[in-house]
């Protein structure tokens, strides 16, 4: 069988996905599609993709070169390795290692390895680990919100960037927190510090209590000379030796 081949499922249960892996073992009669796009997709469904040769042990399932995606949405994953607690997407968790990549509906992030939490067929939240991970989220000019407490004022215009040792997406709550070494920029305007969170759609920044921070400081600098809808050009200090 070539090695390009992939198993592709959607809300399998482990017993399907089993069936599936062992039909995959007959002569196949032509070479499967190497796209993880199929026009049967229904728009919301979550669909998983990996190398054959899918292991099944007792409590968890291990995949390889494992694509993650939402049909008729962006929101994709990427890794080289995966553990699955269960195969379906109901309520599982599912660690990554290797190359991680995970595209946003509103930007992307890049890591080492990552947690990530289904919870009924939807993504909940993906925890990003690396040394470090990034962040990116590319937008049109924004719309100042006069509500909201931004600490890069004006909102984030334009592209903006980050990066921390932790990151964690919360789809319902369209947020992104930053935790450890944490640094953020729209190209303008940039903020550092111990950690903060950053939504998405608003497109502002919040710093928890210095107590709940662990001590330290949030440290930002600002560039009035800077148009607004600058692409993120500022340079992110170097990252802290441990």
């Amino acid at each position: 069988m070539s090695s390009h081949h992939k198993i592709r499922a959607g809300y399998h249960s482990p017993w399907q996905a089993l069936l599936c892996a062992v039909a995959l073992m007959a002569p196949p009669t032509a070479p499967a599609a190497d796209s993880d796009t199929e026009t049967n997709c229904a728009k919301g469904n979550l669909r998983w993709s990996a190398d054959e040769g899918v292991e099944y042990r007792r409590d968890q399932v291990l995949l390889r070169n494992v694509t993650i995606y939402e049909c008729g949405s962006p929101l994709r994953i990427e890794a080289q390795r995966a553990e699955a607690s269960t195969l379906d997407f109901d309520n599982s968790t599912w660690t990554l290692t290797g190359s991680v990549q995970v595209r946003l509906i509103q930007g992307q992030l890049a890591a080492d390895t990552a947690v990530v939490l289904f919870s009924d067929g939807r993504l909940n939240t993906a925890t990003v680990n690396g040394t470090p991970a990034s962040f990116e989220q590319k937008s049109a000019l924004a719309e100042t919100n006069p509500d909201n407490n931004a600490i890069l004022p004006g909102g984030v215009a334009g592209s903006a960037r980050g990066r921390a040792q932790t990151i964690v997406y919360k789809m319902a709550a369209g947020e992104v927190q930053f935790v450890g070494a944490a640094w953020l920029s729209n190209g303008c305007n940039e903020i550092n510090g111990p950690s903060f969170s950053y939504n998405l759609a608003q497109k502002s920044v919040k710093t928890p209590p210095q107590k709940a921070a662990g001590g330290g400081r949030v440290q930002g600098t600002i560039r009035p000379q800077c148009k607004p809808g600058a692409s993120a050009t500022a340079t992110a200090p170097a990252t802290p030796t441990p």
